[in-house]
């Protein structure tokens, strides 16, 4: 009887709307200038649309380094040669499940033991053919 109110409450009709109230956000749009001349600083700029406040005219920014930055010199992405064992010990449970099929999830062999009968069978096929051979109604 409980299953069945859980079943009946699963179907229950939902209906209706909620509304909320919208905020009205003004419309701002950012341009980004590209040159195709190298030069040491960047000319970025911004554009609101909309209402116009005292702050909202076009203003032009200029990026540049701090006085001593030194940019990163890039490194070839490698294993350092005194972690090789360590990953690779790592590695090995992960190659283990690969190897055995636990990431297969829930695959089992279709397997028919039957206790009235004592017969067993490992078939999908003549298992269901069995069972309604067997059990259906006729």
């Amino acid at each position: 009887m409980a299953m069945s109110a859980a079943l009946s409450l699963s179907q229950f009709p939902v209906s209706g709307y909620i509304s909320f109230p919208k905020r009205r956000l003004p419309s701002r749009s950012f341009y980004i200038r590209a040159m195709s001349e190298t030069s040491s600083s960047t000319s970025v700029s911004s554009q609101n649309e909309g209402p116009t406040t005292d702050y909202s005219s076009a203003s032009s920014v200029t990026i540049a380094p701090p006085p001593n930055f030194k940019p990163p010199e890039p490194k070839r992405f490698a294993i350092r040669p005194d972690k090789i064992g360590d990953v690779l010990g790592a590695a090995l449970p992960l190659l283990l499940r690969f190897a055995t099929g636990v990431f297969v999830s829930g695959y089992s062999i279709p397997y028919l033991e039957d206790p009235n009968t004592g017969i067993e069978m490992f078939e999908s096929a003549e298992i269901i053919e069995y069972l309604r051979a067997t059990y259906a109604l006729q």
